[in-house]
């Protein structure tokens, strides 16, 4: 590896703390403490057949209205302000009062159960849509848009496709655009699928280098998009942020009423995660999600402490069956004249009951 490089990965060391931090900042979103967490309510599947046609059609429509984030063809996202990075954590400065030593200075990015470095002449911009959100990373030295994280339902993102399938794809969200290369990765420590394609944007040649994870139920694609005249310097850049990226760790440890409902019948498992749910809790309601879960992760979206339960439907904890559905009725309030239930698909993997699907109906 170059000297360069290296240097710049030493520029770019994670904190220690990195995890504890992502932690403690998901718990503060369960909470409410920041909004960005909970993005969109999900509705409850029916019959199979239908939902793979509704699958189907919702396939089609991304591939085809524009790229993983439904933006027009051929663009990457822009700045609609110039947003403050001041609020983040700068850690060149740390290095220099440690070490006595001047490397570039690098801001932290903690958010959404994700975290790495970027450097500091980077301004980090968050946009929202329906299906998640995208932050975009603009150079003020260049005075372009050069990085992007997307965040979508896992399902989005396929690590099983193939060269053909990706070239497809791209072709649709991109205006002429070809896939140059495919090469399996890691990220993080999970997974990856890194492409490397062109395309034209306004008339002119672009190539952009993607990355795409899965990672706690989340979908994430890592998007760098190459200065025309290329730029070793970004290029080091890029490659020393993604060294960095880490994501939330999964639980290790399971509480004895956790594990003994895992144990026992699908109630057991339905009115502990039911509980989990509407506390916000995220990290207590994986322990119970099916491996099959492929939706985002998020807790009740009103003040679970109004809710008053009523009952239980569906499944019964001596059943014989091997999966199922099962509804946890209730009232959101004391002034509420009508009953919400939970839904809940339920799947026995080994011998434990997991929740394939959830999701609120009136």
């Amino acid at each position: 590896m170059k000297e360069r490089l290296r240097n710049a990965y030493d520029q770019m060391k994670m904190p220690d703390d990195c995890a504890r931090r992502i932690e403690r900042a998901m718990k503060e979103k369960a909470q409410g403490t920041d909004g960005r967490y909970t993005m969109k309510a999900a509705a409850p599947r029916r019959g199979g057949w239908k939902a793979a046609a509704a699958l189907a059609c919702l396939v089609v429509a991304v591939s085809v209205g524009g790229s993983f984030l439904l933006r027009d063809r051929g663009t990457q996202p822009q700045f609609s302000a110039d947003p403050d990075p001041q609020s983040a954590v700068t850690t060149g400065q740390l290095a220099v009062e440690e070490t006595g030593e001047d490397p570039a200075a690098t801001v932290e990015f903690l958010d959404y159960g994700i975290c790495f470095s970027y450097p500091d002449h980077w301004k980090e911009e968050t946009q929202q849509n329906e299906d998640g959100g995208v932050n975009a990373f603009y150079d003020q030295d260049l005075g372009m848009t050069v990085f992007s994280l997307e965040r979508s339902e896992a399902w989005l993102v396929d690590l099983s496709l193939e060269e053909a399938e990706y070239q497809d794809q791209i072709s649709q969200q991109y205006t002429s655009g070809v896939l140059l290369e495919l090469s399996k990765t890691t990220v993080g420590g999970m997974d990856a699928n890194k492409l490397t394609f062109a395309y034209e944007e306004s008339g002119e040649s672009r190539m952009a280098t993607r990355y795409d994870v899965v990672a706690n139920q989340v979908g994430y694609r890592f998007t760098y998009y190459h200065p025309q005249q290329g730029s070793a310097s970004l290029d080091q850049e890029v490659e020393a942020l993604m060294a960095t990226v880490q994501f939330e760790g999964q639980p290790e440890e399971t509480t004895d009423q956790t594990q003994a409902a895992l144990e026992d019948g699908p109630q057991d498992v339905a009115k502990v995660f039911a509980a989990a749910y509407f506390a916000g809790d995220p990290e207590a309601m994986q322990l119970f999600l099916s491996q099959d879960f492929d939706q985002l992760l998020e807790g009740y979206p009103m003040d679970g402490t109004k809710v008053n339960i009523q009952q239980l439907r569906g499944l019964e904890n001596d059943t014989q069956e091997t999966e199922g559905y099962i509804g946890v009725v209730f009232l959101e309030s004391e002034e509420a004249d009508s009953f919400t239930t939970l839904s809940l698909d339920m799947v026995k993997e080994g011998d434990e009951w997991k929740i394939r699907y959830y999701g609120l109906e009136k």
